[in-house]
């Protein structure tokens, strides 16, 4: 069970930036602007709601990934999800695991309030011009 665990804690594999998806989160913004979609409100509504799905959804995938790899280095035959399973079961991982998810949950919810509040603006600005 520690060799499992110890990848999480001593290596970084959960960094940030080792998942280009968690890189630019909103880049789907600049994205649709670049093919002609217009700043409306729905362009907003639909990039930050698709952003919020994809990284909470990562956050899962990638401890399931590194305990699946941390698993084999163990010399363990299990699946990802068997052993993600074990490593839920240590209070001190589950309390990580949450912890990662609440931490991407509530930068991503504050990335795509002001995502909504400066185009917002914007758009409000262009229709009285």
């Amino acid at each position: 069970m520690q060799q499992i665990y110890g990848i999480f804690e001593d290596n970084g594999a959960l960094d940030a930036n080792c998942c280009p998806v968690c890189r630019n989160p909103l880049d789907g913004n600049c994205t649709e602007r670049n093919v002609n979609g217009k700043p409306n409100k729905a362009m907003i509504l639909i990039v930050s709601l698709t952003t919020f799905v994809m990284l909470t959804a990562t956050v899962p995938v990638i401890y399931i990934v590194v305990a699946g790899i941390a698993a084999a280095d163990a010399g363990r035959s299990m699946s990802a999800i068997e052993a993600f399973k074990i490593c839920m079961g240590d209070a001190k991982f589950s309390r990580l695991f949450y912890c990662d998810l609440t931490l991407v949950v509530l930068f991503t919810v504050l990335r795509a309030v002001m995502q909504i509040f400066v185009p917002a603006k914007s758009i409000k600005h262009q229709k009285n011009i």
